[in-house]
């Protein structure tokens, strides 16, 4: 069982030791009452009666003061330096959210007095966090580390080759730099000077551009060289950095027509190439082992290497600015998984899998993919992260980081805790720029970028003590309110799977392992494409696997793709927007429901319950795939609050689809879909304006004063000659209704052979948020008041006298008090 709490407000102290003065503040958070006391010259605080313990760091960016959150506890003397004791700042040190905005904060490095006057840095590499290799107008290549005592400028090559112009670039291990210049000659040099400079010149014209790649704890570094007039990129390796280096040509490597190559990934176990150019095309190549030439052998006479699959606009028509292939993303040869950011703003996951003819699966959006011969690229993640450029992407400790510039900022984005972790106003991104870091926390980093022939360097202060791991609240959770929780079945026999989403507009996907009951929720994917509340989900299963639907604010309504493979990999691909029908813009998707039509493959039954008044009824083909309009009704007169959908078994051995709706008027609808979604699916093709009215009801029950806030529908009885429903509802009224319905064909229609009702006195002190029928003898409900009452349904009242045929009595059998405050939802299944 499930149950998403709503975030309250939580309130932090600050308490100055001469006058008491208490300032208050309010975060978004879970409710925590701190009391901060005075004693002496010690400060006590007191949390849910844990004295001399206050959180650590619920604080989430309120305003330019505070930012951040963390979780855990610490002794309130730690982290307060004097007399006016700030706990904003004491929160502040416990999770690294570094703000930069004054030059003051950044260190400024200039050649020193023994460089010529007119001699300035052009260009620089970052060798490692703490070390910086420059290149020169005059050509010199010097090194700085800020570790050093003398902290100076210590040359290690000079070139007047590389004067005026140069490009330069260092591997990720710092064992090699490698620079091109203006007439095509290329440098290898090492940092260390552990070797002499390698020179050659593979072009006769401009390198552009230098990408390299390396295995960890190898002594080869693989360089790949673009020159804007050449159409193809040379590929070179150089070998035995620990002894005496050699550089190997590799292949040629054929570009598409006017492509520029920004960006670039070479995976050497699997034998792939991808590219990423300034207009939004990703490139892959694959290819057998390379066999080295020698590096005099002239390049035409290597291998030439051709595009394998061109995937043209990924990142609409903007640049493609990094590419990272996750090493175990994939299963095997057969697949390769790669992350690609843009300056689009937007963050894509792909994968690469090996085809056969014979291959059964297809891919559930065509849209999404590029088909070869041999191999299939699909996109199966795709988010927006800013309005501005992305930059380059960072995978640590199994975090990602995006890394990018917006307002004249660079900013750091953690996506997988979901929040900016890094800005700086640097000025934008049209200048050499570099950020590297070694852990998941930025515990300790480097940010270079040259501005007006200055090398402007931010490094950490000092690394500080951590005593926590992970800067996070609460594993899974979101950071607004949780509206919808639901269960996602995979046929795992110990694990199951569920999707939250809620006021912050992202979906979460978590495992949970039922033979480890004690062990919290593990997050396994989080997707952000609403732009606004997520108020409803369901899944369906058609001819391309779990479909999900969820709904919410803006009048969104969207489709998507769901698998979970064996090591918890999650894909969410999104498939289609419902267009926007209302003409109310504020119109809200309050729930929806979905089931399969079994007697038309690859359709769907969508029914969405909508705050301007009206039931919309749609169908979503798998094929195209679409959302089309079918029925509306305005029945309920009032702003629609729930909506299930399932699909009935009857005698002609087809499914009759049932529509179940409730609203702020208190009633529950029980609608026959069938008949309009027949009229659709025989009308070939069907019109465009196909929207009917859905007409009345087959049966309407007054369940209670006000509005419904949980429902629950289950077929209870799966006689074809007489379905049996059972409806289960719980509203603002604090009451539990439960309503029994028996279904009979009547010719091309249904109808409502006969129904049995029941409904109980408020026994929670607080509206009911969720209900779940159990079976058909069992209803769980939860509330605002923290209560989940189990019910007992029977026949008849519980007081003889008071019998009356055909009536449902609820009897209270269990109730648990629950520490989750205000409970919005709930989902529940058996766990056998």
């Amino acid at each position: 069982m499930v149950t998403p709490g709503a975030f309250g407000i939580a309130k932090l102290l600050r308490i100055r030791s001469s006058a008491l003065e208490r300032m208050l503040h309010a975060v978004y958070g879970i409710v925590v009452r701190v009391i901060a006391t005075l004693a002496g010259k010690d400060m006590m605080g007191e949390m849910f009666g844990a004295s001399t313990l206050i959180p650590r760091g619920l604080l989430w960016r309120l305003g330019e003061e505070m930012r951040g959150c963390a979780c855990g506890t610490f002794r309130l003397s730690q982290g307060i330096e004097s007399v006016g004791y700030n706990i904003t700042y004491a929160l502040e040190l416990l999770i690294n959210i570094v703000i930069i905005d004054s030059e003051d904060q950044m260190i400024h490095w200039k050649l020193g007095e023994e460089s010529e006057p007119e001699d300035f840095v052009k260009t620089f590499a970052m060798v490692d966090l703490s070390i910086v290799m420059v290149c020169t107008h005059s050509g010199r290549f010097l090194i700085r580390n800020k570790e050093a005592a003398d902290a100076t400028f210590v040359p290690v090559h000079q070139d007047p080759v590389f004067a005026d112009y140069s490009v330069l670039f260092a591997s990720d291990s710092g064992k090699v730099a490698v620079a091109g210049s203006i007439d095509g000659h290329v440098v290898v040099i090492s940092p260390s000077q552990r070797f002499q400079p390698i020179k050659w010149k593979p072009y006769n014209c401009k390198v552009i551009s230098i990408f390299l790649a390396e295995v960890v704890g190898s002594d080869e570094v693989d360089m790949f060289f673009f020159a804007g007039e050449k159409e193809e990129i040379f590929w070179y390796r150089v070998v035995d950095l620990s002894g005496t280096p050699t550089v190997h040509h590799i292949a040629a490597i054929t570009l598409s027509p006017n492509m520029t190559v920004t960006s670039l990934a070479y995976s050497r176990h699997a034998n792939t190439l991808i590219l990423g150019s300034r207009r939004g095309a990703v490139a892959i190549y694959k290819f057998p082992p390379p066999k080295p030439h020698a590096a005099s052998v002239p390049a035409h006479s290597s291998l030439n290497l051709d595009a394998t699959l061109v995937h043209r606009h990924a990142h609409g028509r903007d640049a493609v600015t990094s590419i990272v292939p996750e090493e175990h993303g994939g299963r095997g040869d057969r697949e390769i998984v790669f992350s690609t950011v843009g300056r689009d703003g937007c963050y894509c996951r792909y994968s690469l899998k090996q085809v056969s003819a014979d291959d059964e699966e297809s891919p559930a959006d065509r849209a999404n993919v590029v088909e070869g011969a041999t191999w299939r690229l699909e996109c199966f993640h795709k988010s927006k992260i800013t309005k501005g450029w992305l930059e380059k992407i960072m995978i640590v400790d199994d975090t990602v980081l995006l890394c990018g510039f917006y307002n004249k900022r660079f900013f750091v984005y953690n996506d997988t805790k979901k929040y900016e972790m890094f800005s700086v106003a640097c000025g934008g991104a049209h200048r050499r720029w570099d950020f590297q870091t070694n852990d998941g926390f930025l515990n300790k980093y480097a940010f270079v970028f040259l501005r007006k022939y200055e090398v402007h360097a931010i490094f950490p202060e000092e690394t500080e003590e951590r005593h926590f791991m992970d800067p996070k609240l609460q594993d899974n959770f979101h950071g607004m309110e949780t509206r919808v929780v639901r269960f996602i079945d995979f046929s795992r026999r110990s694990t199951a799977f569920l999707v939250t989403a809620g006021e912050d507009a992202v979906l979460k996907f978590h495992a949970y392992d039922r033979n480890r009951p004690k062990e919290n929720l593990k997050s396994l994917a989080a997707v952000r494409k609403h732009v606004s509340v997520i108020r409803g989900i369901d899944t369906s299963y058609g001819k391309t696997g779990t479909l999900l639907f969820t709904a919410g604010a803006r009048e969104e309504l969207r489709a998507w793709n769901l698998s979970i493979d064996d090591s918890m990999e999650v894909r969410c691909l999104e498939l289609v927007c419902a267009p926007m029908v209302s003409p109310i813009t504020e119109t809200r998707i309050m729930d929806v429901g979905v089931t399969a039509i079994s007697w038309a493959p690859g359709l769907h039954l969508v029914g969405t319950a909508c705050s301007d008044a009206f039931v919309r009824v749609w169908i979503f083909d798998e094929s195209k795939p679409s959302f089309r309009l079918l029925a509306t009704s305005q029945f309920h007169q009032r702003c629609v609050l729930k909506c299930q959908a399932l699909a009935v078994p009857v005698e002609d051995g087809s499914d009759m689809l049932v529509l179940v709706t409730a609203g702020t008027d208190g009633r529950i609808a029980i609608w026959d879909c069938s008949g309009v979604v027949r009229r659709f699916a025989d009308s070939s093709p069907p019109p465009e304006d196909f929207e009917q009215d859905l007409g009345s009801p087959m049966f309407v029950h007054q369940g209670h004063q006000s509005g419904v806030n949980g429902l629950d529908v289950r077929l209870v009885t799966e006689s074809p000659a007489s379905p049996q429903l059972m409806v289960a509802s719980g509203g603002d009224d604090n009451g539990v209704s439960v309503l029994r319905v028996w279904l009979k064909r009547d010719g091309p229609s249904t109808r409502v052979d006969r129904a049995a009702s029941g409904t109980v006195p408020p026994t929670h002190s607080s509206p009911v948020s969720a209900v779940r029928i159990v079976n058909a003898t069992n209803v769980v409900t939860t509330s605002l008041d923290q209560r989940l009452n189990c019910w007992e349904v029977s026949e008849g009242t519980v007081e003889p006298e008071n019998k009356k045929d055909g009536d449902l009595s609820l009897n209270l059998h269990n109730s648990y008090y629950l520490d989750i405050a205000d409970i919005s939802d709930m989902d529940v299944r058996f766990a056998g």
